[in-house]
């Protein structure tokens, strides 16, 4: 039997709740698991989905975090950390028309070649590093939003 779209719903912000308690406490494997039963329960909520991006790049699953983050973009063109995550998991994937359309969409001009995203005359920005004998600031050339 097929739940209602409103108890599905409510079941899916349980499971989503309870993944955001299991990452809280560095679980990120059941907490994907749990985003991923929330997105069984409404697989048109991009909240979930989202999560389960997050979660995948901090374990540096590129393409898993690309993939729904894109979801989650899909379904809410307004959700800017889908959106950013979704630039941040191309870049690292070296997909750079994903990448390239992904900061596009998040506002950010300027990038420009065929290859990589690159800001063109980007200005210098420090960088500060912290090593056994304090730290140094050394300052860099911003190549792209990643």
């Amino acid at each position: 039997m097929a739940l209602s779209p409103k108890t599905a719903r409510r079941a899916a912000e349980r499971f989503n709740e309870a993944g955001l308690r299991l990452s809280d406490k560095d679980d990120w494997g059941r907490a994907i698991e749990a985003h991923r039963r929330a997105v069984e329960m409404d697989s048109e909520w991009a909240t979930p989905w989202y999560n389960m991006g997050l979660l995948h790049k901090y374990r540096g699953e590129w393409k898993q975090s690309l993939e729904c983050n894109q979801k989650a973009a899909g379904l809410d063109s307004d959700h800017d950390g889908a959106i950013w995550n979704m630039g941040i998991a191309a870049t690292a994937l070296g997909d750079w028309k994903a990448a390239r359309n992904a900061w596009k969409q998040y506002g950010i001009t300027g990038l420009t070649g065929f290859r990589e995203p690159r800001f063109k005359h980007a200005p210098s920005t420090p960088i500060r590093l912290y090593g056994e004998d304090g730290a140094e600031v050394v300052w860099a050339e911003r190549i792209d939003p990643a």
